[in-house]
């Protein structure tokens, strides 16, 4: 049973705050006072917790402090359906607020890469990002059937005779049939969407009408060539 008024005070506060906490300010607690006693031990007890910083504080019941939870949500919140964009291990950190939730960015990557929400794209030294529920979905029309198992074949066959392992996805939609073209992208994004395919710039001031209108769209970038890792 609590008997210091400050620390029922505070819980009480804290309490009508929720999930969105209170700032120190809020709480009305002023350095070196009782209440930041109470306050300093309630957070060493772990019953309440900050997921603000030294500076801007915020303070929450135990029972909201989670900010794993609120770092994966952040980042998964930059997805914006059909608008594919690739972001840095940089750009991703400045989206997180200071404190506790940004402390948690590389378990929240690993989070959401195991979960399947990111996908890491390879880049120099360092990977991208780009979020699975941003790739467009695209309308598939009726026409000839095209299986996955076809354009892997026709992938490798191009491999084989040209020697590069990203060869341009027109050239591949040339080998596997010249397929309906929104049905042939649309697998490749799909193909994205599973970490089957790794999707690369090319040179695009050299590319012919037919190599721009094969490419998919990341970033609002086109990527003109396809690899498909082997597993």
């Amino acid at each position: 049973m609590i008997s210091d008024p400050h620390r029922a005070r505070i819980l009480e506060k804290l309490s009508k705050g929720g999930a969105k906490g209170v700032s120190r300010s809020g709480l009305g607690i002023k350095a070196g006072s009782p209440a930041a006693l109470a306050l300093a031990a309630l957070e060493k007890e772990r019953l309440i917790g900050n997921l603000g910083h030294s500076r801007a504080a915020l303070y929450v019941l135990a029972i909201h402090f989670n900010p794993l939870e609120r770092a994966c949500q952040r980042l998964a919140a930059l997805a914006q359906p059909g608008r594919p964009r690739l972001f840095s291990r940089s750009q991703l950190q400045t989206a997180l607020p200071l404190g506790a939730v940004r402390q948690q960015l590389d378990a929240a990557l690993k989070v959401m890469l195991g979960d399947g929400g990111l996908i890491a794209i390879a880049h120099g030294r360092y990977p991208l990002y780009l979020h699975r529920a941003s790739l467009p979905a695209l309308a598939v029309p009726a026409g000839p059937t095209l299986s996955w198992d076809e354009i892997v074949q026709g992938y490798r066959r191009l491999v084989k005779r040209g020697g590069l392992l990203d060869p341009r996805i027109a050239e591949l939609h040339r080998e596997c049939g010249s397929p309906p073209l929104q049905t042939f992208r649309e697998m490749l994004y799909q193909a994205l969407h599973r970490g089957e395919a790794v999707a690369s710039l090319g040179d695009a001031s050299l590319s012919t009408e037919e190599e721009r209108a094969a490419a998919l769209l990341i970033d609002n970038v086109p990527h003109l060539r396809i690899r498909l890792p082997e597993k």
